[in-house]
């Protein structure tokens, strides 16, 4: 959903990815041609001064109208509560075992890793590309999209616990804590848990925790 459209009342400056979970209903294939359908599937009111909470669904389909996928992310939208919304919702939480990791996986990104990623996505949010606009809403400089942080924890699981397997990958979500600086390295600590992989990222530079409460779950 255009969520820039005035109709819907949202500052899209005010909006902060908070988790996005995503499921594999068939493999993709390696080539073709569908399309992707987004629209909102669910609204939370934290109350007057506080956030609203918005879920959509994006999803995708093949040509001849066969579900392949599923995205849905979880945006919080700061002091749009109060809207008379139900009060009750949001993602459930995933809780990390209180141990030590199974796994550890360090992955590096580039500088230019928003860049790219926005030209790939088509995401034209400046938040991922003007600096100028990043310390404006907050940010010391642009940040990296939550679906590409996302997808760097998922590559560490594959990488690390089941040998590059993708059709093991059946779901994967995750909690956005914090910003990806594009030049950050992703440190992945992950746990399995009977078929799914649990996990956890950080920023190692910055000591920053950007993603909790992680689960992959496996076909």
């Amino acid at each position: 959903p255009r969520v820039v459209d005035p109709l819907w009342g949202i500052d899209a400056n005010d909006m902060v990815v908070g988790e996005i979970a995503i499921r594999a209903v068939r493999p993709l294939p390696t080539a073709g041609s569908g399309v992707a359908r987004s629209r909102f599937v669910e609204a939370v009111d934290k109350g007057p001064g506080r956030a609203a909470l918005l879920r959509a669904r994006k999803e995708v389909v093949d040509a001849t109208g066969e579900l392949l996928a599923t995205l849905d992310t979880w945006a919080f939208v700061r002091g749009a509560g109060g809207f008379g919304g139900p009060a009750k919702g949001g993602p459930e939480k995933v809780s990390l075992p209180d141990r030590a990791a199974d796994a550890v996986c360090d992955l590096p990104t580039s500088a230019n890793l928003a860049l790219l990623y926005r030209l790939a996505l088509g995401d034209h949010n400046a938040l991922h590309a003007d600096p100028d606009h990043a310390r404006r809403v907050g940010f010391d400089r642009p940040i990296l999209h939550g679906i590409a942080s996302l997808g760097i924890a998922v590559h560490a699981a594959m990488r690390t616990i089941v040998g590059y397997d993708a059709s093991r990958f059946a779901a994967g979500r995750a909690r956005m804590t914090g910003p990806v600086i594009p030049g950050d390295t992703l440190r992945t600590e992950m746990w399995r848990d009977e078929a799914a992989i649990l996990f956890r990222t950080t920023a190692i530079e910055r000591a920053a925790l950007v993603m909790d409460g992680g689960r992959i779950d496996l076909s």
